[in-house]
């Protein structure tokens, strides 16, 4: 599984603590569940900060890492991710961390639909001011389509774990 978590300028502060938080707990949740755990920041540009191969405390130190700056390139960090679990055999799936509107939402549309195609799930987590109906169209279902208040959203990013399917060796 890949998370990907928003650091535009709009994350600055309070969301962004809670998504740092929500990524680490979401991370140790994911793991009880047979998954291996990647890391994505986007902003302007999308960049892998932690493969699903390089195990929870690379994924760790690069979290308390994460800052915010930029605009919402939320196409590249789909298509990024998409790329790196195309190679990838088994259950596989994002979880997209956002407060906001991807720079280019057709672009976002199709990065999500190609992900989508190759058997990938999309779960997608906003905070209050995310458009959910956008949220809904790149998720690959309503019921994985969440918001959540910016105060809530550790506790929407670790509930993400939950939905997702269950990975080889998980009962």
């Amino acid at each position: 599984a890949f998370l990907l978590v928003d650091c535009s300028s709009s994350m600055d502060g309070g969301k962004l603590s809670q998504a740092r938080e929500g990524a680490l707990a979401f991370a140790k949740d994911a793991t009880q569940k047979h998954y291996s755990v990647g890391l994505i920041r986007f902003a302007t540009s999308a960049e892998v900060l932690c493969s699903v191969r390089d195990g929870s405390s690379t994924l760790a130190a690069e979290v308390v890492k994460l800052n915010a700056q930029g605009s919402t390139n939320m196409a590249d960090a789909i298509a990024l991710a998409t790329q790196q679990l195309s190679a990838l055999s088994g259950v596989r799936a994002i979880v997209i961390v956002t407060d906001g509107m991807p720079d280019n939402r057709s672009s976002t549309l199709s990065a999500a639909r190609i992900a989508r195609d190759a058997g990938i799930d999309l779960i997608a987590i906003g905070t209050h001011d995310a458009d959910r109906e956008f949220l809904v169209k790149i998720a690959s279902r309503a019921d994985l389509a969440v918001k959540v208040s910016r105060s809530e959203l550790k506790d929407g990013i670790t509930s993400a774990a939950k939905l997702l399917p269950p990975a080889g060796g998980a009962r």
